[in-house]
């Protein structure tokens, strides 16, 4: 498990804090993923679809 938890144990600290009329800011850095992550090659093919502004 990784130190801060898994993918599951976010969604149940978010669905948490929605339960208490709390929104959940996620301050992440897009451009730190290496070149051979999806969202870079897909970047690549495609400028204008979804992740052409990721990079």
């Amino acid at each position: 498990m990784p130190e801060f938890g898994d993918l599951a144990d976010f969604v149940e600290f978010v669905d948490a804090a929605h339960q208490r009329g709390m929104r959940v800011i996620i301050d992440f850095v897009m451009n730190h993923t290496s070149d051979q992550h999806p969202w870079f090659q897909e970047s690549r093919k495609d400028p204008d679809g979804p992740y052409g502004d990721y990079y």
